[in-house]
C-alpha cells in the first residue's frame, strides 16, 4: 500500500478548503494536513510540519500568490507546488512557472482533472492542462518541437542545461543555484537563447521550454 501523501492548502476561502477536503478525501493516499488562509501562516506551518506538496490560491485578500510562491519555493525548495486558481491559465500559467510553480489547475476542473494534476506534481512532474498545451501548442507551432542537431550545436552546454532547468519550472535565482553561476549569468545565458531561438519574450521562453520538454518526453 503506498504511504499517504500530504497536502498544504494555502487558500483564503473556507468553501475551498472544505471543497478540497471532501474531494481527496475520496482518494485515501491523499490527506490535507493543513489549511492556511494567508502565506504567512503557511510558512509558520512549515517551520513545524514538512507537507509532500502545496496547493497555493493565485490570489488572496491583499496577498498575491505567485509572489508567495516565489518566497516559499526559495525557502522550502523541496516542496513542489501547484497553483490553484480560477483565472486564465494563458495568462497566469507562464507566471506561474516563472516563480518556481510545479503547475497549475483551474478550480472548475473536473474532479478527475485536479487529482490528476495533483498527483503529477507529486510524481515529480510538470503539469499543465490538456486545454493549455493545447493552446501553448499552436503558439509555438513556428518553434520546433524538439532541439534539432543545428539548432542544438549553436547552444553552448551551459544554454542547453538553462533550457533543461526552465523547462523543468526553476526560476532564475534556482538555476543559477544549481549551476554555480551568478544570477546575473543566467540573465545573459537566457538572452542569448532567446536571440538564437528567435523567442520574443522571457515568458515565450520559459513557455516553448515546458512546452518542448512534454513533447519530447510524449515522442
Amino acid at each position: 500500500m503506498s504511504r499517504t501523501r500530504h497536502i498544504l492548502l494555502v487558500d483564503d476561502h473556507p468553501i475551498v478548503h472544505e471543497g478540497l477536503r471532501i474531494l481527496l478525501a475520496r482518494h485515501p493516499d491523499l490527506s490535507i494536513v493543513g489549511a492556511c488562509p494567508t502565506p504567512e501562516s503557511a510558512s509558520a506551518f512549515l517551520q513545524t510540519h514538512m507537507p509532500d506538496l502545496i496547493i497555493m490560491d493565485i490570489s488572496m485578500n491583499g496577498t498575491n500568490g505567485l509572489v508567495a510562491t516565489r518566497h516559499l519555493t526559495a525557502a522550502f525548495p523541496a516542496i513542489p507546488i501547484l497553483i490553484f486558481t480560477c483565472h486564465d491559465e494563458m495568462i497566469s500559467a507562464p507566471a506561474a512557472f516563472s516563480v518556481g510553480a510545479r503547475g497549475l489547475v483551474r478550480k472548475d476542473q473536473p474532479e478527475d482533472e485536479i487529482v490528476h494534476a495533483i498527483r503529477t506534481v507529486l510524481n515529480g512532474q510538470i503539469y499543465q492542462s490538456p486545454q493549455l498545451e493545447k493552446r501553448w501548442r499552436i503558439q509555438s507551432c513556428r518553434l520546433p518541437h524538439r532541439l534539432s542537431p543545428p539548432i542544438r550545436a549553436s547552444l553552448s552546454k551551459k544554454e542547453q542545461q538553462i533550457l533543461d532547468l526552465l523547462a523543468e519550472g526553476l526560476t532564475t535565482a534556482r538555476i543559477a543555484l544549481a549551476l554555480d553561476i551568478s544570477v546575473k549569468t543566467v540573465e545573459t545565458h537566457r538572452l542569448n537563447i532567446r536571440r538564437k531561438l528567435d523567442i520574443d519574450s522571457q515568458t515565450d521562453l520559459v513557455r516553448w521550454a515546458i512546452y518542448r520538454r512534454t513533447k519530447e518526453i510524449d515522442d
